[in-house]
Parts: structure tokens; sequence; C-alpha cells
């Protein structure tokens, strides 16, 4: 409820490239423990691959510039440029996988530019299975509101932001005799944002440098009935939020698939401009696993002096169905939730390891720096059926501004539908919507968008992909305004 378990999930300028970079340094350079073991390693464990792609995509849009009135139509030839690298060694496992493009508009070349997309990961075990350094990082672009998103991703459009986040620090896991499991983290990481777009007005938050510190000492499943775990954490990053805390969990067996969990502890949180808040933690609930590849908890209890629950399911239902889900509330700036965020889809990518995992992190909702009691919640269902395969997500964030006062709630929901027609031919249908009930920033909004993609895999090397895209928003205040778009664009990618 509280903090990370390390047992599931751990958490200037110029930066675009600074994760991709941090993970490739790490990967490339390995240290002195890689070097000095390099040569007795076999040639098949010293792995490279480095496969570039080049492509050209076809867009034709009726609002170019996303417009709510005098929305031009154009055609956007883009050039794309592709890496996929990878490393295998002893010691080292990394991967790159980025994209760079350049839109060139037909009529409005002043919209012309670059874009750049991007995730990489490194790991160096210094200490085989004990102590590894670490390091993932991400650019991704987007837009500052649910409001006025284009229909596809392009440069040039008002609102459009460039997110870069990455993280990197050694992580221990050992075993303290027969009796204990430790484990222990540092991270430090940064975030920038850059607009891309024009004729946006809309301030962007800080970049930030964040520094996070967690450990826990448990018994693990060593007793019968009962485990113990002790665990902290302390973050603070570089515009005076500071979060430190120390919790002791006790999980007592009530039946094969029912535990009774109580936690108690301690906790500080010094918010930027406002008051320390120093309170205990208390909490209790049910864990319950249904089988050994699932497991849901809910527990209620206290925290910051108020009431709090706090929910995680995984749940895998069949041999193709998979439910996931999770509810929590805690006090953190913007740039924080951004670190924790990209820190979860690390962690929930190498869980899923499947063709269903997302392929590159995105933010999505309302972007704040503001610190704030911050409530998100998200529920995901996955259907991979033989031919067919169905993807429905939903997440809510609730965020209570402490200093300037109002809230932001926001619902974004998806669903996708993809059918294999045959071995190289798939459809993929997809529908979207996002509701902003409140913002003291942005003010109340409806967006409602549909997509279909045809990808036809020409060959091994080669892909072609065709699809559409429509998207409406509008505001839901007096005088508000409506934007609607449509995008038809085709593809070839070849693979070298």
């Amino acid at each position: 409820m509280v903090l990370e378990d390390l047992s599931r999930r751990t958490e200037h300028p110029g930066g675009a490239w600074a994760g991709l970079f941090c993970a490739t340094c790490l990967a490339l350079t390995g240290g002195a423990a890689r070097a000095a073991e390099r040569a007795a390693e076999p040639a098949s464990q010293r792995t490279l691959t480095i496969t570039p792609t080049l492509g050209v995509q076809g867009v034709f849009t009726d609002n170019a510039n996303v417009a709510a009135a005098d929305g031009r139509s154009d055609f956007i030839l883009r050039g794309l440029l592709g890496l996929d690298a990878k490393l295998t060694t002893s010691r080292v496992t990394a991967r790159v996988v980025g994209e760079a493009s350049y839109d060139a508009y037909s009529r409005l070349s002043e919209l012309n530019g670059w874009s750049v997309v991007g995730n990489g990961s490194a790991n160096l075990q210094l200490i085989r299975n004990t102590l590894a350094i670490e390091a993932d990082g991400a650019i991704t672009n987007g837009n500052v509101s649910t409001f006025g998103a284009p229909a596809t991703q392009r440069h040039g459009v008002g609102g459009r932001v460039r997110l870069t986040t990455y993280a990197v620090g050694p992580r221990l896991t050992m075993t303290g005799g027969e009796h204990v499991d430790v484990a222990a983290a540092a991270r430090f990481s940064q975030v920038f944002y850059r607009t891309e777009g024009r004729g946006s007005n809309r301030p962007l938050p800080a970049d930030d440098n964040i520094v996070q510190l967690v450990g826990s000492v448990g018994t693990g499943a060593r007793l019968r009935r009962y485990e113990f775990l002790t665990s902290g954490e302390f973050v603070k990053d570089d515009h005076g939020y500071k979060t430190a805390n120390a919790v002791q969990s006790v999980f007592v067996g009530l039946g094969p698939k029912v535990r009774l969990i109580t936690r108690a502890g301690y906790e500080r949180v010094s918010p930027l401009g406002l008051a320390r808040i120093s309170a205990p933690i208390a909490s209790a609930g049910l864990e319950f696993s249904p089988n050994p590849r699932s497991k849901i908890s809910v527990e209620g209890g206290s925290r910051y002096h108020r009431a709090t629950w706090a929910a995680e399911a995984n749940l895998q239902v069949s041999r193709t169905v998979e439910l996931t889900g999770a509810y929590s509330k805690t006090i953190q700036p913007g740039q924080v939730a951004v670190a924790r965020s990209f820190r979860e889809f690390v962690e929930r990518s190498t869980q899923l390891q499947s063709a269903d995992a997302p392929a590159g992190f995105t933010f999505e909702g309302n972007l704040y720096g503001e610190t704030s009691l911050y409530r998100s919640g998200e529920l995901r269902a996955v259907y991979t059926g033989a031919t067919d395969s169905v993807t429905a997500s939903g997440s809510w964030a609730n965020r209570t501004f402490l200093r300037a006062g109002g809230r932001d709630r926001t619902f974004i929901g998806q669903l996708a539908y993809t059918r294999r027609l045959r071995p190289d031919l798939a459809l993929t249908l997809g529908t979207n919507y996002a509701h902003t009930y409140e913002s003291p920033l942005y003010g109340a909004s409806k967006t409602y968008g549909f997509s279909g993609r045809l990808d036809y895999k020409i060959n091994s090397r080669t892909d072609f992909d065709a699809r559409f895209d429509r998207t409406r928003s509008r505001q839901l205040f007096p005088g508000g305004e409506r934007i609607a778009e449509s995008v038809v664009s085709f593809s070839v990618r070849r693979a070298f």
C-alpha cells in the first residue's frame, strides 16, 4: 500500500537523448568487471546485433494545424530512420530501440521538423545475481492536455510536448543466511520537458532531478503461516520536495489462498512551499491468491492524517485472459509522478514479456508540475487467442493541488481489437476516450477517437501499413472550442 515492495517493483537541457545515452553507455562500456572476464567469454555469449530501419510515410490530414477554426488540409511526407540494438554478454544485457523522423509539410512548411522516440535499458552484473547497475530511459511525444491532441503524433502541432526521462543506479539482492531476504536500490532520475509545437502558450513543468533510495528486509515464504517485511523509502527532488517513510508489514495466512495484511509505520513529507506533514501509517486488508499466477490485495487505513485505501490485482483468469489493476494515493509533484510511472512501465513490461506488453512508454492526461494529493487507479484486461486479441484499459487520476488549490479529475479509456487475417496480414481497430471533469489550468473537456490499421508483412524485412485515424475534442464550458481531425496514412519500412 505504502511504498514499493522490491520483490515486485522498485522505482540539462539538450537532454533529449539522456535516457538512451545513459543506457547505451552502461551497456557498451560495461566497467572493469566486464573487461576482466571478457577474454574468457565464449564467442556465443558475446552478442551484439544492430538492426537499422529505413522507411517513408505519407500522411494526409484535413486539419494539419489542429485548429478549431480555419483548419487547413495538408499532405505530409515523413522520412523514418530506426535502430534496434541489442547487446548480450555473460554480465551485460542491453537494448536500445529508437526512431527519428522528419515531417515535411506540402503547404504549411513552417511546421516542418524532426521528432524522436525511443526506449533503452541496460543491466550490468557486478556480482552475479547479487549486485547490479541498472539503467532505463525513454523519449516520447504527447500533448500538454487531453484537449486538442492531433489524431496522429507529428511535429509542429500546438501543445506538443517531448518528454525525456531516465533512471540509473545500483540494485542489491541477497539472502542473509537462511533466514531473510535483503533488497536495496539507489536511483538517480531526471525528467525533461520540451515544447515541440507552435502556438502553445501553456507553461510546462520544470525539468527535475530526483534521488530515490529504497530497501527491504523480509522473511519471504520461509515460515509456514507468517511473513514479516520491513521496508523504507527516501525520495528527494531539485525543487524542495522530500519524503521518507519506514513501514513494518506482517502477513498472516488464514487459509491456503488467503492472507491477512497489517502494516504500521511513520512518514514525513515536505511539499514545496507547504508545512511538513508528519504522520503515522496504518492499514489492514486481505490478500487473495486464487492460483499461483494471480494475486489480489485490498487494504484500508490511515495516511497523511487522512483515511485511505489501496488495491492491486494481477489475475490470470484463464490461459487467454489476464486482468491487472491498481489504486493508490500519495503526495507528490508531477515530475515525481512521471518518474514513478516510467518505473512501473519498465517493470510491467519485464513481467509481461509478451506481444501484448506496451511497445513504448507514453504519458497521458494533463501535465502539471505542482505538488498534489495524487489519487490514481487503473484497470487493464487482455484477451489473447489464436487469431484474435483484445486489450481494454481505463485509468483515473484525481489530483488535489495543495498550494494553489483546485482539482484535476481525468478519466482515460482505450479499447483495441486485433485479428490476424493470415500469417502476413493483421487488422487492428481501436477507440479511445478522454474526459477531464475539472481542471484549474485546462478546464473541462471531452475527446473521442477511432482508428483502423492494416499491417502487411511483404517479406521478412519489409513491412507495409495503412491506417485511418479520427478524433473529436470539445471544451465543456461556455465559449469552449471544438476540434476535429481525420488522417489517412500509409508507410513502408525496411530493416537491414
